[in-house]
């Protein structure tokens, strides 16, 4: 199963444990490293059109198979459906799980990246180095969701000249994103701080920026 899993998913920052490197650094004080950390997925747009294609062809599979195989039974055409659409969600899988984009941290250069991978390709973008780096804050924002919260969380880099870079997607936990924020700044060397909380007014059942 491993095996597979290797040969399927060829990007190792989605099979592996992201902070095990950075709870390392938290752990022991002298610790070094030279290697590159990464941080959590962030989302992407290559990530949303694959996800959209393969709700359409995962739609067109279910309805086919089932409408097929309803009026026929297990007729030549029902596994043309099946083999057809299924290969197509397949693929589409395929490259979802080898698309990613994240931002890591280089320990080796002190520099901060967004990195965005599909399958072998990797492109990097330099962020910030990390003596540019004033803080690593969690932002707060309302939502006013009952069912799963009423803030949502994320880590957010704030450069020296007060320049803000998300570096994790929205969150309805707190207490997960403190602990890898208190880590990601002792990495860097930066202070970690309570960042800003954005509270829109409510009005009539409705929120305004």
């Amino acid at each position: 199963m491993e095996i597979l899993l290797n040969f399927i998913i060829r990007n190792v920052w989605k099979r592996g444990e992201n902070y095990e490197a950075l709870k390392v650094l938290n752990r022991d004080k002298t610790s070094q490293s030279d290697g590159l950390i990464p941080l959590e997925p962030y989302p992407n747009w290559l990530e949303g059109i694959l996800q959209v294609l393969l709700f359409f062809f995962g739609i067109c599979l279910v309805f086919s198979v089932f409408i097929e195989y309803g009026e026929k039974g297990l007729s030549q055409l029902f596994f043309w459906f099946l083999g057809g659409f299924g290969s197509i969600c397949f693929v589409i899988l395929v490259m979802l799980f080898n698309t990613d984009s994240r931002y890591i941290l280089d320990m080796k250069a002190k520099q901060v990246n967004y990195v965005f991978t599909f399958f072998t390709w990797r492109w990097v973008t330099p962020v910030t180095v990390f003596s540019n780096v004033l803080s690593i804050q969690l932002d707060a924002e309302r939502v006013d969701n009952k069912a799963l919260g009423d803030w949502q969380y994320r880590l957010t880099l704030v450069k020296k000249t007060s320049e803000r870079v998300f570096l994790t997607r929205p969150v309805f936990n707190s207490w997960v994103l403190r602990d890898i924020g208190e880590m990601i700044a002792q990495a860097v060397q930066c202070p970690y701080r309570d960042g800003k909380q954005n509270e829109n007014p409510l009005f009539m059942g409705m929120f305004f920026q």
